[in-house]
């Protein structure tokens, strides 16, 4: 259990915030080329099994931890799995055991478009060593691991269509969430009012953050597939000259 009296108030870009970001960004390279150079399937699935395993794992503690320490009333309001990024915990698990491309186009334009915001720009109030700091640094970390390890590691890629899939499942999502807020008198994805923490995406009132945050994810779903997109495209047209040329010969 914390204890107040150890307990910061969280510091954004302060040292612990820089050493989350920093160990977030090695061990995205670190797995990935370890794999890429290694070429071994056994490692593949030893990594694979092990972010999804820590993700799950330190998830279900968190719903111990807040039923035990916090309350029914705190784990209602706050530890259900109907955040964005709590949602993206178990489906980059998922994604990551069974390969599923849709499953991971969605970990993937929700990770880089939305979690690691969360990571630069998180809503928490408390500081290390509070459970609730580390819970949410390291989840949103591994989620982020868990989709760069997919893309640079694994070499999955995301598709055009991926992007309308995973902005539909977006809106999707949101209806359920909104449904459920409405029952349970909660705030998850903050349907209903703006986060307390210091982030910049929440400057227009309610509820119109909520359409142009839906507009602000369509562009960097766009962006995050444009250098696949631009590859996909270059090598299209390579194919084409040799045939053409295989062709003329």
């Amino acid at each position: 259990m914390n204890n107040p009296q150890f307990i910061s108030e969280f510091k954004p870009f302060g040292l612990a915030h820089f050493i989350v970001i920093g160990l977030t960004i090695f061990l995205s390279i670190l797995l990935s080329v370890v794999v890429r150079k290694s070429a071994s399937v056994y490692l593949q699935k030893v990594i694979s099994v092990t972010i999804a395993i820590l993700l799950v794992g330190v998830e279900g503690f968190n719903y111990y931890y807040s039923i035990q320490y916090d309350g029914w009333d705190y784990f209602l309001h706050e530890s259900l799995p109907l955040h964005a990024c709590g949602v993206a915990l178990y489906l980059t698990a998922y994604m990551l055991i069974t390969k599923r491309q849709a499953i991971f186009e969605i970990v993937y334009f929700w990770a880089f478009a939305g979690t690691t915001q969360a990571i630069l720009t998180p809503v928490t109030q408390e500081g290390f060593p509070s459970w609730h700091c580390f819970h949410f640094f390291f989840t949103h970390g591994l989620v982020v691991v868990g989709a760069a390890y997919a893309t640079f590691g694994l070499q999955m890629r995301p598709r055009w269509k991926g992007v309308w899939i995973t902005y539909a499942y977006s809106w999707g999502l949101l209806f359920v969430v909104g449904v459920a807020n409405q029952l349970l008198g909660t705030n998850y994805m903050y349907l209903c009012e703006k986060p307390s923490g210091q982030t910049p995406f929440y400057f227009l009132p309610w509820p119109w953050y909520i359409p142009f945050l839906g507009l602000v994810a369509l562009v960097f779903f766009y962006l995050l597939w444009l250098p696949f997109g631009w590859d996909v495209s270059r090598l299209s047209r390579k194919r084409d000259c040799e045939k053409r040329r295989t062709l003329s010969d």
